[in-house]
């Protein structure tokens, strides 16, 4: 009888199964090895960056620290070289460093000179005079400056000179071995260095003060010219009913007149006039093209200023038709120059009024001298 039990299947690869699980595991597993391999080797890295940052922070303060050090060591790789006997020929000039003693220090090519020293004008010490010394020798090695000098006039002699070089100074000590071993150390320049710069900035003031005369700075806000207050630099010269604002050294003179109050102010070479009255010049003469004509208010009053379109031939003035007390008021110059013109009609703004009129149309005379 045939058998109802089912039979087992026979693969026809049987011999092989063993194999082939084996390598059906093996592909399973190797995914996950390596997922966790490179976990680990991410997590080892980490933990060798977050080791070694404390030495990387301290490497890179070392580095901070040490960069201008690195610098200055540079530096010097490159530091000027010492300057050779030619470089000191010439005149060296300065004071000691007490501010007592003048030196005037001649070195020459053929390694001689002169040298001399003297108190300020202003100390009891210049009643002792010029002392004079002869360089009979001056020496340079590197920085340093050797000078041997004698007596030549109203001097005394010195134990030793020696000196060390700047870039552009030489800083002596002059000493002996009697008193105590006395020393003065002058510390000295190049005379054209401080000869040329003494002369630059001599005249940069000088321009700086004609400059001031001509565009002085004007206060701002509450000082502004516009409430009354001076210009930078400049002062009220007052005529009575009137003023102006001046550079300094500006006058004020009045002089003789019939009918009308007249003077003048002056100053800069300058002389601007006034007539001050019922009769004043109107200014009518004075016209368009060959002059230029402005009506403006100066101190709320009316003004017409006229000048010259080719300065130096004409008038350059102001004229107010009514500037108090029932009178009017004409300041003019004449032949003014570009500059002086310049200068004319600023002035001519800081006009002001108010003030009471002069007691003498004519200046009252002298006082009598008493006999």
């Amino acid at each position: 009888m045939r058998s109802n039990k089912p039979r087992p299947m026979i693969c026809a690869c049987s011999g092989n199964l063993g194999a082939t699980q084996e390598a059906l595991r093996k592909q399973t597993v190797k995914p996950q090895a390596s997922v966790i391999s490179n976990t680990i080797e991410w997590l080892a890295l980490r933990g060798y960056m977050r080791a070694r940052l404390p030495l990387l922070y301290s490497v890179l303060a070392f580095a901070i620290l040490m960069g201008p050090q690195a610098a200055r060591v540079a530096a010097q790789d490159k530091r000027a070289a010492p300057p050779s006997a030619k470089d000191l020929v010439g005149i060296w000039i300065g004071f000691d460093s007490d501010q007592l003693t003048f030196t005037r220090l001649d070195l020459r090519l053929d390694s001689t000179g002169f040298c001399a020293r003297v108190s300020p004008a202003d100390t009891i010490l210049h009643a002792q005079g010029v002392h004079v010394y002869r360089v009979t020798k001056w020496t340079v090695n590197g920085w340093n400056i050797e000078i041997q000098m004698s007596p030549e006039s109203n001097a005394t002699g010195v134990g030793y000179v020696k000196g060390r070089i700047g870039l552009a100074s030489i800083r002596l000590t002059i000493g002996g071995p009697e008193n105590g071993g006395w020393k003065e150390e002058p510390f000295l320049h190049p005379e054209p260095r401080i000869m040329t710069s003494n002369q630059e900035t001599r005249e940069g003031i000088e321009q700086a003060e004609k400059n001031a005369d001509l565009h002085p700075a004007q206060p701002t806000g509450p000082e502004s010219l516009n409430a009354g207050t001076a210009l930078l630099g400049w002062h009220k010269v007052d005529a009575g009913p009137f003023s102006i604002l001046a550079p300094p050294r500006w006058e004020f003179h009045q002089l003789d007149g019939a009918d009308s109050y007249i003077g003048e102010f002056v100053g800069n070479s300058i002389v601007l006039r006034f007539d001050y009255g019922g009769y004043s010049n109107p200014l009518k003469e004075e016209r368009k093209p060959i002059y230029v004509v402005i009506h403006k208010s100066i101190d709320g009053h009316a003004a017409k200023i006229v000048s010259p379109r080719v300065p130096g031939h004409g008038i350059t003035g102001v004229y107010f038709r009514n500037a108090g007390n029932a009178s009017a008021l004409t300041l003019f110059g004449k032949d003014l120059t570009p500059t002086q013109q310049e200068l004319a009609l600023k002035i001519f703004e800081t006009l002001r009024f108010g003030g009471p009129p002069p007691r003498y149309v004519v200046p009252p005379p002298p006082p009598q001298s008493v006999r």
